[in-house]
């Protein structure tokens, strides 16, 4: 019975190991999804099929967009020390809460839009900055309606066919910056059919915070 069970600690490894069990730091906090998530779910993916047959879109004109943050350094929680050490410390450059905000894009036919970086600074540095990516700046490092506008005007009103008015499809997370009436407005202009992804549903919806921020951000910076 529960009441009498007991091991010792040589059985609990023992039996770990059987198992294939191991201990694991945290990696991640798993979303709480909203009440009835699943008829939610159901309900986009059945608007995005109606969308679909009716539109009949090209794969690169459906897009996905999501903003990611990079930080300039992430001290490790792990490192070697020699047994018994009451203290242990880890070395950092003193950067560790920089960061910058990257919007990263891709269209349904895996084409990756050029990357839109956020620097938390007044003005951009003088010095070269590497090609293919387009940099902005904010004193905060935050996404904001100003720059969404921008990006919608810089990346993905120039995507391939873009000038020649192609009905598109564009994803976005349901970030207040993505939804205010001047987005929806300038999006529609671009002759795109904005869809927004339902509150708490990121882990399931949003395709690229799964598939490419991940290694994105285990790149860190050199994945620019």
């Amino acid at each position: 019975s529960r009441s009498e069970f007991k091991a010792s600690l040589g059985w609990c490894t023992h039996m770990m190991r059987r198992s294939g069990l191991t201990l694991r730091r945290r990696t991640t906090l798993a979303q709480r999804f909203p009440s009835h998530y699943t008829d939610k779910l159901l309900e986009y993916q059945r608007h995005i099929i109606k969308l679909r047959k009716y539109h009949n879109y090209l794969l690169g004109q459906m897009g996905n967009a999501d903003q990611a943050s990079v930080f300039f350094e992430l001290p490790s929680n792990t490192t070697l020390e020699k047994t018994g050490t009451m203290s242990v410390l880890v070395k950092t450059t003193g950067h560790e809460k920089g960061r910058l905000t990257v919007l990263l894009a891709a269209t349904a036919d895996g084409r990756k839009l050029p990357p839109y970086v956020i620097l938390k600074i007044k003005t951009l540095p003088k010095e070269h900055l590497p090609p293919g990516v387009i940099f902005r700046t904010h004193v905060k490092g935050w996404m904001t309606e100003e720059l969404v506008a921008d990006w919608l005007k810089v990346v993905w009103g120039r995507r391939p066919e873009a000038l020649l008015r192609k009905r598109g499809i564009f994803i976005l997370d349901s970030f207040r910056g993505h939804t205010t009436e001047k987005i929806k407005k300038q999006i529609s202009e671009t002759n795109t059919d904005l869809v927004v992804i339902p509150g708490g549903m990121t882990s399931q919806l949003q395709v690229l915070d799964v598939v490419i921020n991940k290694p994105f951000k285990d790149q860190g910076l050199k994945g620019l």
